[in-house]
């Protein structure tokens, strides 16, 4: 399955790199000839009462996000400390690349922007991401990567203190990749272009359903265990592992809401609920397997201003 998936990936780069690489072949005219129809039909199906468009046909933009990231383990014990590793990064940035319903984000960590190296060690961050955004739905292919985590805490109740000199594991690595899609049901009043990349102006507050998916998977892994020393004795059963791997998919479904404020700014909260299949496996072979379904939630939220000559 780990493979199928890796190759599915590859597979859908190498379909974009052609447009990239070769932007005079006729595999290139034929994909930008397909973005304009498919562009052309979004415009004919909107409500002109409810949404502005403009006519930006491609964008490039330069993105700043605050990235934190910890992954933590807990021992089962009546303590509620887990074994928590953290990432030592703070800012990050990276550039987006919108033609039509094609985007490409890229990020990465800003370099002295870490907390003191010295106490909490280095990690470097890059994370990838490639949309297809017509207006009824939104498919993206991701990739991230997180190499270097210093430990924040013990299972045995120990938290470290922010002056002491931090564990710190430099090969420990965390890589996620997989499939998101989304479908819009009420798109011809709900601009998601509103927060999605800013190609529309929403004239009304309005709203829309949502359903979605997400396939795919996860790993953490270490050159040596990836259980501390320090909390072997509280991982009886997996202190010599070296590797996590996790497939998952989930299914969700929510809503969404674009609040215009004074005509031009916006509040965009969402929520999804739903449940997905997780299968775990532990150690560098099959050392144990785990299946499990779980419920899940996920809410988020934009603002911004989008006026007719500027936006953020």
């Amino acid at each position: 399955m780990f493979s199928n998936m890796k190759r599915n990936l590859i597979s859908t780069i190498l379909l974009f790199l052609p447009i990239v690489a070769f932007p005079q072949s006729n595999l290139f005219q034929k994909a930008i000839a397909v973005l304009e129809i498919i562009s052309d039909n979004d415009s004919k199906n909107i409500d002109t009462n409810y949404i502005k468009e403009f006519p930006t046909k491609y964008s490039i933009k330069p993105i700043f996000a605050s990235q934190g990231f910890s992954t933590s383990f807990l021992s089962g014990s009546i303590r509620d400390i887990p074994l928590k590793y953290k990432a030592n990064t703070m800012l990050s940035t990276g550039v987006g690349v919108t033609y039509r319903n094609l985007q490409l984000k890229l990020l990465a960590n800003i370099p002295g922007t870490q907390k003191d190296e010295l106490k909490y060690g280095s990690t470097k961050y890059y994370d990838l991401s490639l949309y297809f955004r017509p207006r009824k739905y939104t498919l993206q292919f991701f990739y991230k990567n997180y190499k270097g985590f210093y430990i924040n805490s013990l299972p045995n109740g120990t938290i470290i203190d922010k002056n002491e000199i931090h564990e710190f594991e430099n090969s420990l690595k965390f890589t996620s990749y997989g499939l998101k899609a989304y479908y819009v049901f009420s798109n011809n009043k709900f601009s998601k272009y509103l927060f999605e990349k800013q190609s529309e102006k929403q004239l009304k507050s309005a709203g829309s359903l949502f359903i979605g998916c997400d396939a795919h998977f996860m790993s953490l892994e270490n050159d040596s265990n990836i259980i501390s020393f320090k909390a072997k004795n509280d991982f009886s059963k997996i202190n010599e592992i070296n590797k996590i791997e996790q497939y998952s998919l989930d299914i969700l479904g929510g809503y969404a809401y674009n609040f215009i404020i004074n005509k031009r700014f916006y509040f965009s909260p969402m929520i999804m609920l739903g449940s997905g299949y997780q299968k775990m496996s532990f150690g560098s072979g099959i050392f144990q397997k785990e299946n499990s379904i779980n419920a899940m939630m996920e809410i988020n939220s934009s603002v911004g201003y989008n006026g007719d000559n500027f936006f953020m």
